[in-house]
């Protein structure tokens, strides 16, 4: 989430949004001198025990993208640098 938030200028596009963020990542990692990048993702089970806190922060509004293209345009909340 960090790499994400020090990006001041988002593309337009979600597949150069996509290329930023590896060019960020590759860069971080030969500037710490890594042999190797791995990319772990997270799940959301629907029975866990942060379910009900993930329900919780629903109550206020939840906005999901479905990513279907690489030139699919980034939503315009996504430009909005989140304060530091």
């Amino acid at each position: 989430m960090a790499l994400l938030q020090k990006i001041k200028s988002v593309p337009e596009t979600f597949g150069k949004f996509a290329e930023k963020v590896l060019h960020e990542v590759v860069h971080m990692a030969a500037d710490h001198g890594a042999q190797r990048v791995d990319f772990a993702t997270d799940r959301y089970p629907v029975i866990s025990i942060k379910s009900s806190e993930r329900k919780r922060r629903a109550l206020t509004g939840v906005q999901q993208i479905f990513i279907t293209k690489s030139e699919q345009k980034t939503p315009k909340q996504i430009h909005q640098r989140i304060p530091d």
